[in-house]
């Protein structure tokens, strides 16, 4: 399998003003946007603790066992999500966040189309996810995008939806 570099990867169909870079949790952009989607889920869900919803480890999001993508309008960061993976065939979308001045444009979808990009040059077959159904715009993205709902794979406290979807080959 090919490393990913530090320069565009635009998935496939990609909108010419959006880029696309594959980032390590601990890269301050990413940290960033992570903390604020957090204190959002916190305001949707006033019970949230993100340290009982199934937090991944730094080593999650490190090459070849994930990574996150940032979407960037020119050079400013506005966009991110993750990947980990769970088995050989199998991996999770995380933390999936566009900022809120930039909703409604499309981005989500060209979020979620790098994120199953990143999946394919993981070699997974399928992403899952776990949510929860207050988040009805996410929700309608992952449908729209042929994501199902499955039987709970995690005991995340905080997600009442689990979804899969079979990734195409390119």
């Amino acid at each position: 399998m090919e490393a990913f570099e530090d320069r565009d990867q635009s998935p496939p169909r990609a909108a010419s003003q959006w880029r696309t870079a594959r980032r390590e949790s601990g890269d301050p952009q990413v940290e960033e946007m992570v903390a604020i989607y957090l204190a959002e889920l916190r305001h949707v869900m006033p019970d949230f603790d993100a340290s009982r919803a199934s937090p991944p480890s730094a080593e999650d999001f490190s090459w070849p066992n994930g990574s996150f993508v940032v979407v960037f309008d020119d050079d400013e960061a506005v966009a991110c999500g993750g990947v980990r993976r769970l088995s050989d065939r199998t991996g999770e979308l995380r933390r999936m966040w566009v900022k809120p001045g930039r909703r409604s444009r499309g981005l989500g979808r060209y979020l979620l189309e790098a994120l199953e990009h990143l999946g394919r040059e993981m070699e997974v077959s399928e992403l899952c996810l776990d949510t929860n159904r207050a988040l009805g715009t996410a929700l309608s993205l992952y449908r729209s995008s042929g994501y199902r709902e499955v039987p709970p794979y995690n005991d995340n406290p905080f997600a009442d939806c689990w979804m899969v979807k079979t990734l195409d080959r390119p």
